[in-house]
Protein backbone atom coordinates (compact mmCIF):
# COMPACT_ATOMS: atom_id res chain seq x y z
CA UNK A 1 0.00 0.00 0.00
CA UNK A 2 3.36 2.54 0.38
CA UNK A 3 3.57 2.12 -2.89
CA UNK A 4 0.73 3.17 -4.19
CA UNK A 5 0.71 6.31 -1.07
CA UNK A 6 3.84 7.49 -3.00
CA UNK A 7 2.52 6.95 -6.04
CA UNK A 8 -0.29 9.82 -5.98
CA UNK A 9 2.02 11.85 -2.94
CA UNK A 10 4.29 12.35 -6.64
CA UNK A 11 1.59 12.60 -9.32
CA UNK A 12 0.35 15.16 -6.52
CA UNK A 13 3.84 17.07 -5.58
CA UNK A 14 4.36 17.17 -9.85
CA UNK A 15 1.24 19.04 -10.52
CA UNK A 16 0.55 21.70 -7.52
CA UNK A 17 -2.58 23.28 -8.06
CA UNK A 18 -4.11 21.22 -10.56
CA UNK A 19 -7.35 19.68 -10.45
CA UNK A 20 -6.47 15.72 -11.30
CA UNK A 21 -9.36 13.80 -12.61
CA UNK A 22 -10.76 10.62 -10.36
CA UNK A 23 -9.82 8.64 -12.73
CA UNK A 24 -6.87 9.26 -13.29
CA UNK A 25 -5.85 8.72 -10.02
CA UNK A 26 -8.06 5.48 -9.62
CA UNK A 27 -5.52 4.71 -12.47
CA UNK A 28 -2.63 4.17 -9.53
CA UNK A 29 -4.22 3.67 -6.65
CA UNK A 30 -7.14 1.28 -6.69
CA UNK A 31 -7.87 2.15 -2.73
CA UNK A 32 -7.21 5.91 -3.78
CA UNK A 33 -9.95 7.30 -0.98
CA UNK A 34 -7.72 5.25 1.96
CA UNK A 35 -4.22 6.56 0.19
CA UNK A 36 -5.58 10.33 0.14
CA UNK A 37 -6.66 9.96 3.87
CA UNK A 38 -3.55 9.33 4.72
CA UNK A 39 -1.78 11.84 2.85
CA UNK A 40 -4.22 14.52 4.49
CA UNK A 41 -3.15 12.69 7.47
CA UNK A 42 0.57 13.55 7.25
CA UNK A 43 -0.24 16.89 6.55
CA UNK A 44 -0.72 17.53 2.66
CA UNK A 45 -3.71 19.78 2.15
CA UNK A 46 -5.82 18.16 -0.54
CA UNK A 47 -8.96 19.37 -1.52
CA UNK A 48 -11.88 17.83 -3.84
CA UNK A 49 -14.38 19.01 -5.88
CA UNK A 50 -17.34 17.24 -7.50
CA UNK A 51 -19.63 18.04 -10.16
CA UNK A 52 -22.76 16.69 -11.74
CA UNK A 53 -22.69 16.58 -15.95
CA UNK A 54 -25.73 14.77 -17.84
CA UNK A 55 -26.67 13.12 -14.28
CA UNK A 56 -23.37 11.72 -13.47
CA UNK A 57 -21.20 12.38 -10.78
CA UNK A 58 -17.43 13.46 -11.57
CA UNK A 59 -14.98 13.77 -8.60
CA UNK A 60 -11.26 15.56 -9.07
CA UNK A 61 -8.51 16.41 -6.65
CA UNK A 62 -6.15 19.03 -6.31
CA UNK A 63 -3.24 19.43 -3.92
CA UNK A 64 -2.61 22.54 -2.18
CA UNK A 65 1.24 23.20 -0.88
CA UNK A 66 2.33 25.14 2.27
CA UNK A 67 3.04 28.44 1.77
CA UNK A 68 6.47 28.97 2.91
CA UNK A 69 7.00 31.92 4.26
CA UNK A 70 11.14 33.68 4.26
CA UNK A 71 11.95 35.99 6.94
CA UNK A 72 12.68 39.64 4.98
CA UNK A 73 15.84 40.45 5.18
CA UNK A 74 17.36 43.06 7.93
CA UNK A 75 17.69 46.27 5.96
CA UNK A 76 14.10 45.18 5.10
CA UNK A 77 12.79 45.00 8.41
CA UNK A 78 15.50 48.00 9.78
CA UNK A 79 14.01 51.51 9.90
CA UNK A 80 15.91 54.47 8.90
CA UNK A 81 17.20 55.99 11.73
CA UNK A 82 17.57 60.58 11.47
CA UNK A 83 18.85 62.46 13.80
CA UNK A 84 17.13 65.71 13.99
CA UNK A 85 20.46 67.25 15.86
CA UNK A 86 22.89 69.90 15.07
CA UNK A 87 26.37 68.78 13.85
CA UNK A 88 28.61 67.47 16.78
CA UNK A 89 30.86 70.60 17.03
CA UNK A 90 34.31 69.87 18.74
CA UNK A 91 37.89 72.08 19.37
CA UNK A 92 41.04 70.23 18.91
CA UNK A 93 44.11 71.32 20.12
CA UNK A 94 47.91 70.56 18.92
CA UNK A 95 49.25 69.96 22.33
CA UNK A 96 53.19 70.47 22.95
CA UNK A 97 54.15 67.02 22.85
CA UNK A 98 52.27 66.21 19.18
CA UNK A 99 49.70 64.65 20.36
CA UNK A 100 45.83 66.43 19.67
CA UNK A 101 43.00 66.57 22.36
CA UNK A 102 39.48 67.41 21.69
CA UNK A 103 36.91 69.20 23.46
CA UNK A 104 33.39 68.66 23.11
CA UNK A 105 30.78 70.87 24.84
CA UNK A 106 28.18 69.13 26.86
CA UNK A 107 24.72 68.50 25.35
CA UNK A 108 21.97 66.82 25.98
CA UNK A 109 21.17 63.74 23.40
CA UNK A 110 17.11 63.72 24.03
Amino acid sequence: MHHQREAIRLLFETHPHEWISLPDIQSIAAQYNARIHELRGEGMDIQNKTKKINGKRYSWYCFVPAQVVTAPKPEETMPEVVLESEPLKADLTLERDGQYSMAIPQTSLF
